[in-house]
């Protein structure tokens, strides 16, 4: 899949717009630099990385894919079970590849399974 750059700024400005937010305010509310910069991602001349914007990490849920018994699997992780902190940093995560390193969620199941046997 492709980033449209162009389609993405006229998404962002039609959006904006309709809300009567100011390219200002929408700067001020996502963390960025300046209204100049919102100004270029509505142009389609500067992207934005997601990691960037100034969202709550409960914002956040990312894809993770183990093979499990010769079959590739998928969970979904979301960033504020795994950041516990306000200062963690979720760009160190993904640049760290935290979310990918995780354990199984099955293997915890298993264990308290075990754990509740033995009581």
């Amino acid at each position: 899949m492709y980033f449209d750059a162009k389609e993405f700024g006229k998404r962002l400005h039609d959006v904006r717009t309709s809300r009567g937010i100011t390219q200002e305010e929408l700067a001020v509310r996502l963390g960025l630099a300046s209204k100049q910069h919102v100004s270029r991602m509505e142009n389609g001349e500067r992207s934005c990385s997601m990691l960037d914007l100034n969202l709550p990490k409960h914002s956040y849920v990312f894809l993770r894919k183990h093979l499990e018994e010769g079959i590739y699997q998928v969970s979904a992780v979301s960033a504020s079970d795994v950041l516990k902190r306000n200062t963690d940093s979720l760009r160190c995560a993904v640049e760290n590849d935290v979310f990918a390193s995780l354990p199984q969620d099955s293997l915890l199941d298993e264990l308290e399974m075990g754990w509740e046997d033995e009581q």
